[in-house]
Protein backbone atom coordinates (compact mmCIF):
# COMPACT_ATOMS: atom_id res chain seq x y z
CA UNK A 1 0.00 0.00 0.00
CA UNK A 2 0.91 3.84 -0.87
CA UNK A 3 2.37 5.29 2.22
CA UNK A 4 -0.16 8.18 2.87
CA UNK A 5 -2.86 4.82 2.96
CA UNK A 6 -1.41 4.10 6.24
CA UNK A 7 -2.35 4.63 9.57
CA UNK A 8 0.05 5.47 12.56
CA UNK A 9 -0.68 5.60 16.15
CA UNK A 10 -0.22 7.25 19.22
CA UNK A 11 0.28 10.83 20.65
CA UNK A 12 -2.75 12.56 22.64
CA UNK A 13 -5.41 12.11 19.71
CA UNK A 14 -5.57 8.21 20.32
CA UNK A 15 -2.94 6.55 22.93
CA UNK A 16 -1.73 8.99 25.66
CA UNK A 17 1.83 7.94 26.82
CA UNK A 18 3.18 7.50 23.40
CA UNK A 19 4.98 9.79 21.07
CA UNK A 20 2.95 10.65 18.01
CA UNK A 21 3.41 8.03 15.44
CA UNK A 22 5.11 6.29 18.66
CA UNK A 23 3.31 3.00 17.95
CA UNK A 24 3.29 0.55 14.75
CA UNK A 25 5.41 -0.71 11.71
CA UNK A 26 9.47 1.30 11.67
CA UNK A 27 11.87 1.19 9.54
CA UNK A 28 14.28 -0.68 10.69
CA UNK A 29 18.35 -1.50 10.07
CA UNK A 30 20.96 -3.81 10.65
CA UNK A 31 23.14 -2.86 13.40
CA UNK A 32 26.56 -4.34 13.74
CA UNK A 33 26.54 -8.65 15.12
CA UNK A 34 25.59 -8.59 18.95
CA UNK A 35 27.66 -10.40 21.12
CA UNK A 36 26.74 -13.90 19.71
CA UNK A 37 27.45 -12.98 16.21
CA UNK A 38 24.20 -12.44 15.09
CA UNK A 39 23.02 -9.08 13.00
CA UNK A 40 20.62 -6.94 15.96
CA UNK A 41 17.90 -4.31 14.17
CA UNK A 42 17.91 -0.89 15.11
CA UNK A 43 14.64 1.18 14.58
CA UNK A 44 15.04 4.59 13.40
CA UNK A 45 13.74 7.05 15.48
CA UNK A 46 11.58 8.76 13.13
CA UNK A 47 11.03 6.15 11.25
CA UNK A 48 7.54 5.12 11.61
CA UNK A 49 6.11 3.88 8.67
CA UNK A 50 2.74 3.06 9.52
CA UNK A 51 0.31 -0.45 9.55
CA UNK A 52 -2.72 -0.94 7.31
CA UNK A 53 -5.22 -1.84 10.23
CA UNK A 54 -5.34 -0.58 13.66
CA UNK A 55 -7.52 -0.57 16.81
CA UNK A 56 -7.58 1.61 19.50
CA UNK A 57 -10.43 2.06 22.62
CA UNK A 58 -9.70 4.55 25.60
CA UNK A 59 -12.07 4.72 28.67
CA UNK A 60 -12.31 7.54 30.65
CA UNK A 61 -13.74 8.90 34.05
CA UNK A 62 -14.54 11.85 34.43
CA UNK A 63 -15.54 13.96 37.62
CA UNK A 64 -14.81 17.62 38.83
CA UNK A 65 -11.57 19.01 40.21
CA UNK A 66 -11.30 19.51 44.19
CA UNK A 67 -10.25 23.25 43.81
CA UNK A 68 -12.78 25.81 43.40
CA UNK A 69 -10.76 27.94 41.61
CA UNK A 70 -10.07 25.77 38.57
CA UNK A 71 -14.31 24.70 38.67
CA UNK A 72 -14.82 28.73 38.49
CA UNK A 73 -13.00 27.96 35.20
CA UNK A 74 -14.69 25.18 33.76
CA UNK A 75 -11.71 23.01 34.26
CA UNK A 76 -12.32 19.24 35.33
CA UNK A 77 -9.99 16.35 35.68
CA UNK A 78 -10.20 12.64 34.22
CA UNK A 79 -8.88 9.35 34.74
CA UNK A 80 -8.08 6.83 31.54
CA UNK A 81 -6.67 3.67 30.52
CA UNK A 82 -5.86 3.48 26.51
CA UNK A 83 -5.31 0.30 24.46
CA UNK A 84 -4.54 -0.48 20.90
CA UNK A 85 -2.14 -1.41 17.89
CA UNK A 86 -1.07 -0.57 14.77
CA UNK A 87 0.12 -3.26 12.28
CA UNK A 88 -0.22 -5.11 8.66
CA UNK A 89 -2.09 -8.09 8.73
CA UNK A 90 0.01 -9.62 6.06
CA UNK A 91 2.84 -9.49 8.72
CA UNK A 92 1.69 -9.74 11.67
CA UNK A 93 -1.20 -12.13 12.15
CA UNK A 94 -4.25 -11.20 13.92
CA UNK A 95 -3.82 -12.84 16.74
CA UNK A 96 0.09 -11.80 17.13
CA UNK A 97 -1.82 -8.20 17.13
CA UNK A 98 -4.11 -8.78 19.74
CA UNK A 99 -0.85 -10.36 21.91
CA UNK A 100 0.77 -7.26 21.50
CA UNK A 101 -1.95 -4.41 22.48
CA UNK A 102 -0.14 -1.63 24.07
CA UNK A 103 -1.56 -0.14 26.88
CA UNK A 104 -1.29 3.10 28.97
CA UNK A 105 -3.14 4.69 31.55
CA UNK A 106 -2.90 8.33 33.54
CA UNK A 107 -5.08 11.39 34.93
CA UNK A 108 -5.53 14.96 34.08
CA UNK A 109 -7.18 17.79 33.71
CA UNK A 110 -9.15 19.53 30.68
CA UNK A 111 -10.98 22.41 29.43
CA UNK A 112 -13.62 22.35 26.71
CA UNK A 113 -13.36 25.68 24.35
CA UNK A 114 -16.40 25.03 21.97
CA UNK A 115 -15.00 22.15 19.27
CA UNK A 116 -11.81 22.30 20.78
CA UNK A 117 -10.02 20.57 23.94
CA UNK A 118 -7.10 21.28 26.11
CA UNK A 119 -5.91 18.66 28.05
CA UNK A 120 -2.51 18.23 30.62
CA UNK A 121 -1.84 14.66 31.59
CA UNK A 122 -0.17 12.38 33.58
CA UNK A 123 0.74 9.60 31.57
CA UNK A 124 2.14 6.06 31.88
CA UNK A 125 2.96 3.67 29.51
CA UNK A 126 1.86 0.63 31.33
CA UNK A 127 2.86 -1.80 28.22
CA UNK A 128 5.19 -0.56 25.17
CA UNK A 129 6.94 -2.94 22.72
CA UNK A 130 10.30 -2.05 22.86
CA UNK A 131 12.12 -4.51 20.91
CA UNK A 132 9.35 -3.62 17.96
CA UNK A 133 10.55 0.14 18.17
CA UNK A 134 7.77 2.10 20.40
CA UNK A 135 8.58 5.19 21.44
CA UNK A 136 6.83 6.26 24.92
CA UNK A 137 6.06 9.37 26.20
CA UNK A 138 5.79 9.28 29.70
CA UNK A 139 5.27 11.91 32.46
CA UNK A 140 3.13 15.51 32.35
CA UNK A 141 1.71 15.93 28.67
CA UNK A 142 0.14 18.94 27.23
CA UNK A 143 -2.18 17.81 24.24
CA UNK A 144 -4.93 20.52 22.20
CA UNK A 145 -6.91 19.24 19.73
CA UNK A 146 -10.24 18.96 17.97
CA UNK A 147 -10.59 14.97 17.82
CA UNK A 148 -10.34 12.73 21.10
CA UNK A 149 -10.21 9.34 23.01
Amino acid sequence: SRIQDRFTLGGHLNMRGFKNKGIGPRAAQANDSDAVGKPSLVFQNDGAIGGEAFYSATLRAETGVPFKVLRRYGIESHAFLSAGNCFTPRITATLNALQQTRFSAGFGIFKDFGGVRAELNYCIPVRAMQHLGDQTAPGLRFGLAMEWM
